[in-house]
């Protein structure tokens, strides 16, 4: 009970005057021990002071609790606690029905008390003390407040203005370890805890996937965050059989996250020497096939380099080595070495199956050129070493001799109706010799019955293209 001072009372004529102190324990207003009473007792014999019925109630006497009837004459009746007449005041020291003021007894003591229900429940509008309910009172209001733990500390989990502290509300309480005012779980503070790769939050901006875990065999890859993706050196269990973390198909961990074996089209570095079409079943060796296309429709992976092919089958002519340039499509590349005397010494003579009909272009007659180490495409120009012309051009070249020894045994499924040379290229477009149907000289020799144009101003549709080169 708060203390409280209380004013002096002057009794009546038959009263001494005593003043009133602060409240006692029990929450009564006390001072009025020295008025005079009739008797010295209840006459219940129980020395109580009571109303003499026994009970030791105050009251009027007859048991049931009732106020003296007598209250308000001025006289401290058996029963009654305090009595000043016409001053008794349900506001007042002494109350209407001759009791001491006391909170909880449902007067509200003007002066002393903001309020007086009548209960001791703390969770109504009126609190222990007779004050009036309000957040910071230590105690819960029902209906109007959610907590009430009588202080203003915002990180203690109950606010100043009495609501739990929850998440997002921007205070950080006890275990949080941020707070930024939202329920935005993409940013850098998801769930009032700071964000990290396996919280389960996929972070704007610097993750792109978060399954709440730190593995790196499942479909999102911690410590950063990203997809699982073959290559990225973490095995993804029940969907990859390796991992090495590169492309690589010649190492034992193949691009495709299988392991390498034999069959699966990549030639295994030391343990394989073919892998797919034109391979034996255990991948120790080669075994020859018509042209470089069949390796590739086998092995589309395969590398450029030397194969060996048999272009007339079993029991024809020896099988034999050619470039096969894979990057390409699967050309087969097939050059041969001569002195052509006039023409220069050592000059390469290149046939290429493009595949695809066509006429070769400056860029394919420099690359298909180096291939063979050779740096220069070769130039044409008339007998004499003078300039030339198209009427003029001359290839000093034995056609049928160079086509029966060399170009048969290559290609012996086409004809020399089916192949383009190209000679030249110092021209801006690219010069070449048209083999005619059944014209085995046309090759460039002086009686040739072929014709020599320039692809900028004419066309030819030929799949084989044979490059001369030095």
């Amino acid at each position: 009970m708060t203390e409280r001072s209380l004013l002096p009372l002057c009794c009546a004529a038959l009263l001494t005057c005593a003043c009133t102190p602060v409240p006692d324990d029990s929450g009564t207003f006390s001072g009025f021990g020295s008025l005079s009473e009739t008797g010295g007792g209840s006459g219940d014999g129980d020395g109580d002071g009571g109303d003499g019925d026994g009970d030791g109630d105050p009251g009027d006497g007859d048991g049931d609790g009732d106020p003296n009837p007598n209250c308000g004459d001025s006289i401290v009746d058996p029963g009654e606690e305090c009595d000043l007449g016409p001053q008794n005041s349900d506001s007042g020291q002494c109350t209407t029905n001759c009791f001491i003021a006391s909170c909880g007894d449902g007067f509200v003591y003007e002066g002393f008390e903001e309020c007086d229900d009548g209960n001791s429940d703390n969770s109504d509008d009126c609190v222990s003390g007779c004050t009036l309910a309000t957040c910071g009172d230590g105690f819960v209001h029902e209906g109007v407040e959610e907590c009430d733990d009588a202080n203003d500390d915002e990180t203690d989990g109950c606010s100043s203005q009495c609501t739990p502290g929850v998440c997002g509300d921007g205070v950080i309480q006890e275990g949080e370890q941020c707070d930024d005012g939202n329920m935005d779980t993409s940013d850098d503070c998801p769930a009032c805890q700071l964000a990290f790769c396996g919280d389960g939050y996929i972070q704007a901006g610097v993750e792109l996937c978060d399954d709440g875990n730190v593995e790196n065999t499942d479909g999102c890859i911690a410590p950063l965050c990203v997809p699982a993706e073959c290559g990225d050196g973490y095995v993804y269990e029940g969907m990859e059989e390796c991992d090495d973390g590169n492309e690589d198909g010649t190492d034992a961990c193949v691009p495709g996250c299988t392991a390498a074996v034999c069959g699966d089209g990549f030639v295994q570095q030391g343990v394989e020497v073919c892998d797919g079409v034109g391979c034996t079943e255990d991948c120790s060796e080669w075994d020859a096939v018509p042209y470089c296309l069949n390796y590739y429709e086998g092995n589309p992976n395969a590398a450029d380099g030397e194969y060996v092919i048999d272009p007339d089958g079993p029991g024809g002519n020896d099988p034999y080595e050619v470039y096969c340039d894979m990057s390409a499509g699967g050309h087969t590349v097939w050059a041969q070495t001569h002195d052509w005397g006039e023409w220069g010494a050592d000059m390469t003579i290149v046939i290429r199956d493009r595949l695809e009909p066509g006429l070769g272009s400056q860029q394919d007659w420099s690359d298909t050129c180096e291939l063979f180490d050779t740096t220069n495409y070769v130039g044409s120009w008339k007998n004499n070493g003078g300039t030339y012309s198209q009427e003029q051009y001359q290839v000093w070249a034995d056609a049928q001799d160079y086509w029966q020894n060399y170009a048969e045994q290559m290609f012996p499924s086409i004809t020399y109706n089916d192949i383009l040379i190209l000679h030249d290229s110092n021209s801006p477009g690219c010069w070449a010799h048209y083999a005619e149907a059944g014209s085995l000289t046309a090759f460039g020799s002086p009686a040739g019955g072929g014709y020599a144009f320039c692809r900028q101003g004419q066309s030819a549709n030929k799949r084989y293209h044979i490059y001369l080169c030095l």
